[in-house]
C-alpha cells in the first residue's frame, strides 16, 4: 500500500489566541521556505483572515475577498459541488494572476473531501523535455474578465523567480470557464499526459481538514485538488491575494 505524503504544520497557535503579526509573519516565511504554510488555529474571524492574507500582497478580489464554498447542488461549479476536483492553478483565466490562494476550514466534511497539494516542478519534470518543449509552444485561447478581450498564451509560461509554470492542465476540460482549449489531436494528447501526471497520488502532498486550519500556497509552485466528500457540512473560506504575470 502507498503510503501518502502529508502537509507538515508549520504552525500550530491552537489552545491559545492567535496573534496575528506573528501568524502571518510565520505563514510568510514557510510559503517562502516550502511554498505553502499550514496553520493550526482554534478559529480565525474573516477580519484576521484578511489581515494575514495583505501579508501576502493586495487582496485580489477586492470585491468579494472571501468566498464562501460549501454544497451546492444548484451551482455549475465543481467547487460547490461534492465531486473530486482534478488538480489545477487559477492562473488560466486572466492576465494578471493570483499569486497566493487562502483556504480556512470553517467545517470539515463528514467523509472524504480531502485536500491536497501536487508541486508543479515535479509534475513538468515527470512530463519530460520533448513534452516541456510542446507545452511551451502551444497556445489555448483565454478571455480577460477586465476587459472582455480575447489573448492567446502557452500552456507552459516562465516566471521570473519561479520558472515554469504550468498554465493550464488538462484535468479542467468541461468545466465552465474563460478559456479555450488548444485544437488538434496531438495537444488533446498532450493534455490528457498533463492530467494522467498530475493525478498520481505518489506526487501529492495530502491534508485532511479539521476546524480551524488555514492552508496558504504559492499558485505559480502547486497545483491544487480535493477528494470527493460525503454530507453537506463541508465549508471551506477561499481568499486570494498578490499578483503576478505570466
Amino acid at each position: 500500500m502507498m503510503k501518502l505524503r502529508k502537509l507538515t504544520p508549520t504552525c500550530d497557535v491552537s489552545g491559545r489566541r492567535a496573534d496575528v503579526r506573528a501568524l502571518g509573519a510565520r505563514l510568510v516565511q514557510a510559503v517562502r521556505e516550502h511554498g505553502y504554510g499550514l496553520a493550526r488555529t482554534d478559529g480565525l474571524s474573516d477580519r484576521t483572515l484578511l489581515a494575514i492574507a495583505r501579508r501576502f500582497g493586495e487582496i485580489y478580489d477586492a470585491s468579494c475577498p472571501i468566498v464562501h464554498i460549501r454544497y451546492d447542488p444548484d451551482s455549475l461549479s465543481r467547487a460547490f459541488d461534492r465531486k473530486s476536483v482534478p488538480p489545477h492553478c487559477e492562473c488560466a483565466y486572466h492576465a494578471e494572476l493570483p499569486r497566493f490562494l487562502f483556504l480556512y476550514c470553517e467545517a470539515p466534511s463528514h467523509a472524504g473531501g480531502t485536500f491536497y497539494l501536487v508541486p508543479m516542478k515535479e509534475v513538468l519534470e515527470r512530463l519530460g523535455a520533448a513534452a516541456n518543449r510542446a507545452l511551451r509552444t502551444t497556445d489555448y485561447g483565454m478571455f480577460s474578465p477586465a476587459t472582455g478581450l480575447p489573448a492567446t498564451r502557452p500552456l507552459v509560461a516562465a516566471l521570473d523567480g519561479v520558472g515554469d509554470v504550468l498554465v493550464l492542465g488538462g484535468s479542467q476540460r468541461g468545466a465552465r470557464s474563460l478559456y479555450s482549449y488548444p485544437a488538434g489531436r496531438s495537444a488533446e494528447l498532450l493534455l490528457r499526459r498533463v492530467a494522467r501526471v498530475a493525478a498520481d497520488r505518489a506526487l501529492h502532498l495530502h491534508h485532511r481538514w479539521r476546524r480551524g486550519d488555514i492552508v496558504v500556497f504559492d499558485n505559480a509552485r502547486f497545483l491544487h485538488g480535493r477528494d470527493a466528500f460525503a454530507g453537506m457540512r463541508r465549508h471551506l473560506k477561499h481568499l486570494r491575494a498578490g499578483r503576478f504575470t505570466a
